[in-house]
């Protein structure tokens, strides 16, 4: 399904995708809400369009595209007119002012007429001419179309009177705030005492209609550097996670946003007193998704913790993060992850991060190398031993000779001696042969 952006849109789309909207919002919308959970195909069919008018916005784009994959068309009719009311809001505002008596109208300028020289206008001077009164034709028509969407009066002379102080810093005020829930800080101290922020909070969070998942992710680029003053998003710190938490990090947004759906659902119905046993299933939807998500986020807490551990006390490992990160100081990156060590440190996590790290030393890895070299080893030898297709000859018994010296070595005396029985058959086969005796055929037990 292609959705096009609404900025992307000519002017005249743009008019009619508003015209689109005005009809959607005041005669499709209100008989969908009407029909709550039983949406005939006609309902269904008028849904997918109202749904692909949402998604030529950012914000429900995942919203809108996700309600195709999965076909979730009633569960998501209760956040329908949120969704309108918002994006009428995002498209008057270059249109929507207010006169000097404080009246909100839709402000639509007269086309302006321009001063003639005298004389008879040039060819490209009365084509400049036609194709500018086109072009402003064109606005004022998706100018008026935007003023019936959100039904209010047109002027196109009046003065408008300008904002003071106190408006201008109650609108940055707004504007920032705004910002802040589409853009939610990991690194906030308005956070749970892990660190992560709004991602954890978006029950409170109306604004963002509930569905902090249909935000885009912002373009930062995730660096180190960043860490020490950026305010980060949890796509910002994906880069210090394992492979495995990074695939699992990308499923946030979906199950943030289908316990979201869930929710409202549930919390609509029983608004309309439906039965307990229909909200339940949706109740159930919410509690899931958001027990899965939660569950990444503690992983997330973890494996920054463990970060944070291992920069500190791991050598071997600061030295790999420096030289991949091209960093040498660890000062601010400390910083920022400390509240995710002190979430999660506890005696448990110091004894796993102390094997963690001695696991993965170079010492280590290198005696478990030896070790598996001289398991391997052993077993070749105990293989040969218990040949039962090798003829008895002088050769086998000094061969058997050597290699049962060689377990001696890696072994121990001690313990080799238990296998000392597998050599010993040997001999005594050899032997027999040379008599004209019958070869021993079994091998006494051996541990």
């Amino acid at each position: 399904m292609e959705i096009k952006n609404y900025k992307d849109l000519s002017i005249e789309e743009q008019f009619q995708f508003v015209t689109a909207l005005t009809d959607f919002a005041n005669i499709t919308l209100p008989r969908l809400e009407a029909s709550k959970d039983r949406l005939t195909a006609d309902d269904r069919k008028a849904m997918a369009e109202g749904l692909k008018l949402i998604g030529a916005f950012p914000i429900y784009r995942s919203f809108a595209e996700q309600a195709f994959l999965y076909n979730d068309f009633e569960g998501r009719v209760y956040r329908l007119r949120h969704c309108v009311e918002r994006i009428k809001k995002e498209i008057g505002k270059d249109v929507v002012a207010q006169t000097a008596g404080g009246q909100t109208v839709a402000y639509i300028p007269a086309l302006q007429q321009q001063f003639r020289r005298r004389g008879r206008p040039t060819r490209e001077e009365a084509y400049a001419k036609n194709v500018a009164a086109s072009v402003d034709d064109a606005e004022s028509k998706r100018q008026q179309a935007i003023a019936r969407l959100l039904d209010i009066e047109i002027v196109t002379n009046q003065t408008l009177r300008e904002k003071n102080n106190d408006e201008l810093a109650v609108e940055r005020e707004q504007k920032r705030q705004e910002e802040e829930k589409v853009n939610p800080s990991l690194f906030s101290g308005e956070s749970r005492d892990n660190g992560i922020t709004e991602y954890r909070n978006n029950d409170k969070t109306e604004d963002r209609d509930n569905d902090p998942s249909s935000a885009e992710p912002t373009s930062i680029s995730p660096t180190i550097e960043s860490l020490s003053d950026a305010r980060l998003h949890l796509d910002q710190v994906r880069f210090l996670l394992s492979p495995e938490l990074q695939q699992r990090v990308d499923t946030v947004r979906e199950l943030r946003n289908r316990a979201s759906v869930a929710s409202e659902t549930a919390k609509t119905m029983a608004l309309r007193g439906e039965k307990p046993e229909d909200i339940e299933v949706y109740t159930k939807q919410a509690s899931e998704a958001t027990e899965q998500y939660e569950a990444i986020y503690d992983a997330v807490d973890n494996e920054l913790g463990t970060v944070y551990y291992r920069l500190k006390n791991d050598g071997d490992y600061s030295d790999k993060f420096s030289k991949r990160f091209r960093i040498k100081d660890f000062t601010a990156i400390l910083k920022q992850l400390k509240p995710y060590y002190d979430k999660v440190k506890s005696p448990e996590f110091e004894v796993r991060m102390k094997t963690l790290i001695e696991q993965e030393s170079p010492e280590y890895v290198a005696r478990m190398k030896a070790e598996k070299e001289k398991k391997e080893e052993v077993e070749g030898i105990l293989r040969y031993l218990r040949r039962k297709d090798k003829q008895a000859s002088k050769q086998r018994v000094e061969t058997a000779r050597k290699r049962f010296a060689r377990l001696e070595e890696l072994l121990g005396k001690d313990m080799a001696k238990d296998y000392r029985p597998l050599l010993t058959v040997i001999e005594e086969d050899f032997a027999a042969s040379q008599d004209g005796k019958a070869p021993v055929t079994t091998a006494k037990k051996s541990k």
